[in-house]
């Protein structure tokens, strides 16, 4: 056995020959591994005898990385084994270092470098097109097929294919962004202030049938107000419920709940206002925290969250009607009949004032979390993209799940007691115009309007001269509707269309003649549009029948020469059978006559004043291809434009047809063909050209294209100049793009995307809320901004003396005195296990299953993400370790017994102890000294005396039950002994332990960083390049700041 543990990892087909190792390489592998590994024997299925130097294929290049690693190590002979001789050692070492490294360069040489071009991934091609179209908020992402991941991250060519499937999603997503781009209005949009009370919101009305809500004046229930039993509570009381309603106006509205129950899980909603157009909007609201009691607001501080029983029998109708219940006298009253009550959370809290919190939302996205003092109006703002039809939400984070009792003999609001939120007004401003046209469309199509470019007549329509009227043939329209004689019939609603071709721009007028056939309520309506876009003034009642046609007019204007889609759309059809006049049955639209008037000629326009499709296109194909275009690669795009405009499309639409294609195009679309395709090389790999260091940096630090200084570095090229390079870093890193690098990077490198993978289970966790996940994630991604800005050691990434948290963070990690939604940073007692990335909770969490935890899982997780030590492939046939959720057997009885298995065991031993260390935190991330199981804990006996099972008590607001005994099993053992012999007792015993080598965990950073930012795995030749950057960095104990400049200042980056 003593050569077994060794090498039983590197296994595989025995294939190979120790012909080319030297003789003094042989004598090594014959003394130390051959008794074991000849062969004869073949333990692991390995012969040393027959490894080789000459050409290995990339398996058998890993194995004998591995070996070396092991000899290096010391894990190989083992310890049982006599030792080889120090210097017969080091031989080894040296003589299987210089040929592997030979081995990698020569193969790098005949690729043209360790990294290969690849494709966006998808967050770079949403990140790429906002920052091309300038659409700060796109969205297509979700529209993309997910990624692959190599070496941890899904920046690596080799996890990155391209399918048909995939170039299919790319068309689709590229036509989302660039019809997002154009705009329809041809005015600027005025900006408009909107503002009305909270009260009056249809939301807040829902939340008053909730008995959710309470409109106020003066911090007491507003006048309005009233309630009924619903249903007949005699006949049937089981289906029977309180129904208040409010009619008046109230100057502030307050919200009782954190759920307004099922039918509105949108929550308050600024929902009598609707954007006009799509835009940025500002939105200010204005809220404040409270204590409800019965009818009025009081300074909100924690206690007790009562709900009485005012009312009983008999019930009886009033004036109006309705059922009611009859009040109980003052000494029922004073039994206090029915009434329920818990407690806040006032251990934890206290009783002092408290300041709620309250999310603002849109489609379920967080905007923000705002603080409501209490009893103080605070007046909070923020920007937003909003579309037609979207709204605004705002959820109460820290009210209980529960509301005002709902059942006839209760008053709802009137017979409740607890905390509460208030929101006196909402207030919207916009869309905010900075220019116009948008960005977003100079970009495409300069400061021209779209409708401005020059446009080729389309043949074999009419054509409208200058000054002239031209009456439209009815036979040439098409879509909805036919052909009746001389008129045109619309028995169905619908558009029917018909093209012309303008002679000159200008102001046009369409009179359409038209009559309808009357039956409902209402005339035939009608709207007129222009290339699909309705005119002004342009909806008309057609309120005239056959006898006395109307000629409706509008006017358009057309900014250049070229043709026009006229539609004219019936918008209300109405057939009633039933009607017995026949007359009055079928509501139809009848068209009798169209005509165009043009606008007398003007004054001949300058020429060139109008760029053409293809110097649009080059524009566009400089920025997208992230270097020059030549006219050459632009002339495919500019046929496809000339093909559409060809068939009478409108410019607007063909020159998009154009420019999906480019988005589609390899030099858009594959990262590192900016310099050129990578050729192959004699020797060290080739320098990157100045437009591919470009997007490699840009790819980095923005997971976007590079902007106009780096392109511009690039042209004059100067940007691989150390001092220029370091400088556009630091501008890199304080732009705002440079939160992309922050929140992806932590994606990728500590899995947190994986935050929503499994939803921990609410009868296990049932504090677990919106909020504590929003913050998890705010709170990493607080840290790491931390660490660059500041420039902190790679120490804090396993542990610190201060915490970044907030409110709900605080109340997880046990932290007293933290109130409200803004992160700061947080002193932490001595002792504490809380501090750096380790003992986060969004860390904890994505190491869990959502029921359990794996000390397996997360030993993976420390030794691949936080010590660099890559996972070996288990043996076959062996079952993962699952927790015991009944928790009759410990996890770590279940450990040892798996690492009874001797081919388990030499992994094991590396894998477990980190695991072990961080048992004491749960699957959310909470501390524990004793397991949580399933169910109330049961009464037992404990000698004579019947007491409660072990358990702990849950106060939640995010709970229907909000004080929920969950029962407890075994005690928590975070010991352990890591693979060299060192033992920890704890998690800060082995945070300890693994500060001690400052070194290994900024070589496992840099090691992280070059591969995200070069798109290629660390190979045993760029060792020493990782070497020289912890080398370099260690005058700033490895800041990571410091790490960052290295990595983009390393022959490893600058180089293919």
């Amino acid at each position: 056995m003593k050569s077994v543990i060794c090498l039983a990892l590197i296994v595989g087909a025995a294939t190979l020959c120790a012909a080319d190792f030297t003789p003094a390489a042989r004598s090594f592998l014959s003394k130390s591994c051959a008794e074991c590994h000849d062969a004869d024997v073949q333990k692991g299925n390995l012969r040393v005898d027959q490894l080789s130097l000459a050409k290995p294929d990339r398996d058998q290049l890993n194995r004998l990385v591995l070996l070396f690693d092991r000899v290096q190590s010391g894990e190989m002979p083992p310890k049982k084994a006599k030792p080889p001789v120090p210097e017969e050692r080091a031989a080894f070492l040296g003589e299987l270092r210089t040929s592997l490294i030979e081995i990698e360069q020569r193969v790098a040489g005949d690729v043209g470098g360790r990294s290969t071009v690849r494709r966006m991934n998808r967050v770079e091609y949403e990140s790429t097109l906002r920052d091309l179209l300038a659409l700060p908020l796109l969205r297509v992402k979700e529209l993309l097929p997910e990624d692959g991941q190599q070496f941890g991250f899904d920046k690596v060519a080799g996890a990155l294919d391209i399918s048909h499937i995939q170039m299919t999603k790319y068309l689709q997503a590229a036509d989302a962004a660039l019809r997002q781009a154009v705009v329809k209005a041809a005015a600027r949009p005025e900006t408009k202030l909107w503002r009305e009370p909270a009260a009056r919101q249809y939301s807040a009305h829902g939340a008053v049938l909730q008995k959710c809500g309470v409109p106020m004046n003066n911090r007491t229930v507003a006048e309005g107000l009233t309630s009924h039993i619903a249903g007949n509570p005699v006949a049937d009381l089981g289906n029977s419920y309180r129904a208040p309603s409010f009619k008046g106006e109230a100057e502030s509205f307050a919200v009782l709940t954190g759920v307004i129950g099922a039918h509105q899980p949108e929550g308050i909603q600024i929902d009598r206002f609707n954007p006009p157009v799509p835009g940025w909007y500002r939105v200010r609201f204005s809220l404040w925290g409270l204590r409800w009691e019965r009818t009025k607001a009081v300074a909100a501080k924690r206690g007790m969250v009562r709900s009485y029983v005012s009312l009983g029998l008999p019930y009886f109708k009033d004036a109006q009607g309705r059922w009611q219940a009859t009040p109980l006298t003052p000494e029922q009253l004073a039994e206090k009949r029915g009434m329920r009550e818990w407690r806040e959370n006032v251990e934890f809290y206290g009783d002092a004032e408290a300041t709620h919190v309250v999310r603002a939302s849109l489609k379920g996205e967080p905007l923000g979390y705002f603080d409501a003092p209490s009893l103080t109006p605070t007046t909070h703002e923020f920007k937003v993209w909003l579309n037609p039809g979207e709204r605004v939400s705002f959820h109460a984070m820290t009210l209980p799940a529960t509301a005002a009792p709902g059942g006839g003999t209760s008053q709802g609001i009137l017979d409740y007691e607890g905390p509460g939120v208030a929101y006196d007004w909402f207030e919207v401003e916009g869309p905010l115009v900075e220019q116009w046209p948008p960005e977003s469309q100079r970009r495409l199509f300069g400061e021209i309007p779209v409708n401005a470019y020059p446009r080729p007549p389309l043949a074999g329509v009419p054509t409208v001269a200058a000054g002239a009227t031209e009456k439209l043939p009815l036979a040439g329209f098409t879509g909805a509707g036919q052909a009746l004689g001389a008129e045109r019939l619309l028995n169905l609603s619908g558009t029917t269309t018909t093209r012309f071709n303008c002679a000159v721009p200008g102001d046009y007028e369409v009179v359409v003649t038209a009559f309808e056939t009357h039956a409902g309520n209402e005339p035939a309506k009608m709207r007129v549009l222009v290339d699909g876009t309705e005119l002004p003034h342009a909806q008309f009642a057609v309120n005239t029948l056959r006898a006395a046609p109307k000629m409706f007019r509008a006017k358009f204007r057309v900014a250049s020469a070229g043709p026009v889609e006229l539609g004219v759309e019936f918008m209300n059809d109405f057939f009633d059978e039933a009607n017995p006049d026949p007359q009055l049955r079928d509501r139809n639209l009848f068209l009798t006559g169209v005509e165009i008037t043009a606008p007398k000629p003007a004054a001949p326009a300058v020429a060139g004043t109008t760029p053409d499709h293809r110097s649009l296109l080059l524009g566009f194909a400089n920025r997208a291809f992230r270097r020059p275009a030549t006219a050459e690669e632009v002339a495919p795009f500019a046929a496809i434009v000339e093909g559409q405009l060809a068939r009478g499309v409108s410019f607007e639409q063909a020159m998009l047809a154009g420019y999906k294609a480019i988005l589609c195009a390899p030099d858009f679309l594959l990262i590192g063909l900016e310099s050129g395709v990578p050729l192959a090389t004699k020797g060290a790999p080739a320098k990157l050209g100045d437009h591919a260091l470009a997007s490699r940096l840009s790819f980095f630090l923005w997971n976007s294209g590079p902007d106009a200084t780096l392109l511009d570095l690039a042209a004059k090229r100067t940007l691989a100049q150390p001092a220029t390079l370091r400088a556009q870093v630091e501008r890199m890193l304080a732009d705002p793009r440079s939160e992309r690098f922050v929140e992806h990077f932590l994606d990728e490198w500590l899995e947190l995307k994986k935050i929503d993978f499994t939803m921990p289970d609410p009868n296990l966790y049932p504090e677990f809320d919106p909020w504590l996940h929003d913050s998890m994630l705010a709170e990493s991604r607080a840290w790491l901004r931390r660490m660059l800005a500041q420039d902190l050691s790679v120490n804090h990434v396993i542990a610190a003396d201060t915490v970044l948290v907030n409110q709900r963070l605080a109340e997880l990690y046990g932290l007293r005195g933290v109130t409200g939604a803004e992160l700061r940073e947080v002193k932490l007692p001595a002792g504490s296990p809380r501090g750096g990335f380790l003992t986060q909770a969004a860390v904890l969490k994505v190491t869990a299953n959502g029921t359990a935890t794996s000390p397996v899982l997360r030993g993976v997780w420390v030794m691949e993400r936080i010590l660099g030590i890559p996972r070996q492939p288990p043996p076959p046939n062996i079952p993962a370790v699952e927790p015991d959720a009944t928790g009759a057997v410990t996890i770590r009885q279940m450990i040892e017994k798996h690492r009874a298995d001797a081919a388990c065991a030499s992994c094991h031993a590396k894998m477990d102890p980190p695991g072990l260390a961080l048992e004491n935190f749960d699957a959310i991330g909470g501390w524990r000294d004793r397991y949580r199981l399933a169910g109330q804990p049961k009464k037992i006996r404990k000698g004579k005396e019947v007491v409660e099972e072990p358990f702990v008590e849950i106060v939640s607001g995010a709970a229907h039950r909000n004080r929920i005994k969950l029962r407890l099993g075994s005690e928590v053992d975070a010991t352990g002994e890591l693979a060299d012999g060192r033992k920890f007792t704890d998690v800060n015993s082995l945070r300890a332990l693994l500060l001690a080598d400052p070194d290994a965990l900024a070589r496992n950073l840099a090691r992280q960083l070059m591969i995200y930012a070069t798109g290629a795995g660390i190979r045993f030749s760029d060792r020493a390049a990782l070497d020289g950057i912890v080398a370099r960095t260690r005058t700033t104990q490895h800041g990571l700041r410091s790490l960052v400049q290295e990595v983009v200042a390393s022959e490893l980056f600058q180089t293919k």
